[in-house]
């Protein structure tokens, strides 16, 4: 929570929910988190997820933390939160690059762009609109796991951030949100149009 008042802003925070995502049991491994995004306009959390031993040691199971069964313990998890924070629901799991997502930048448009590490270097944009969950009976959520995204960029290679940047060059006023991406790999950034 951010306050005002003073010179300076007053920010605290306070626990409000934990996650866990855990792999089968049948993949002896585990998921580790590599980074994750909010976007706001579907209330969803997306989380990419690194493959990792079963035997390396991790955190303990907080006893209080919600546990999230994930289909591909590498991949992205994209959830949906609700306000209460309560029951996340695993609304789906892209499962398209062959090494883990290193950057996940949400766009205007609705989509989710992915990019993965060195062993894949390719960025894969995914329209999250056209996923449909599915609950079960027992009241857990299975999600669909997707592994064809709506298109493929691989020219411009393996990317540790990126961002969205209105673009300058377009103006035609017709409503649409039109914008450009910003990547970085090393010392370089790419602007994308």
């Amino acid at each position: 929570m951010v306050t005002s008042g003073g010179d300076k802003p007053n920010v605290s925070f306070s626990k409000l929910q934990h996650y866990q995502f855990v792999a089968s049991a049948s993949t002896n491994t585990q998921s580790a988190i590599v980074s994750m995004a909010y976007m706001e306009e579907t209330n969803q959390l997306v989380v990419s997820t690194r493959a990792i031993p079963a035997a390396v040691p991790v955190v303990p199971v907080d006893v209080t933390s919600v546990r999230i069964p994930v289909p591909v313990p590498q991949a992205v998890q994209v959830l949906k939160v609700e306000e209460s924070l309560q029951s996340p629901m695993l609304f789906a799991t892209l499962d398209g690059h062959k090494d883990f997502v290193q950057c996940l930048i949400p766009l205007p448009n609705g989509c989710l762009l992915t990019a993965g590490g060195k062993n894949d270097a390719t960025m894969k944009i995914w329209e999250l609109g056209k996923i449909a969950s599915v609950s079960t009976d027992d009241n857990l959520h299975s999600a669909p796991v997707m592994s064809n995204p709506s298109s493929t960029i691989d020219k411009d290679g393996y990317i540790f951030a990126g961002a969205v940047l209105k673009d300058f060059k377009s103006s035609n006023g017709e409503g649409s949100r039109p914008f450009a991406l910003a990547v970085a790999r090393y010392n370089v950034v790419k602007i994308l149009c």
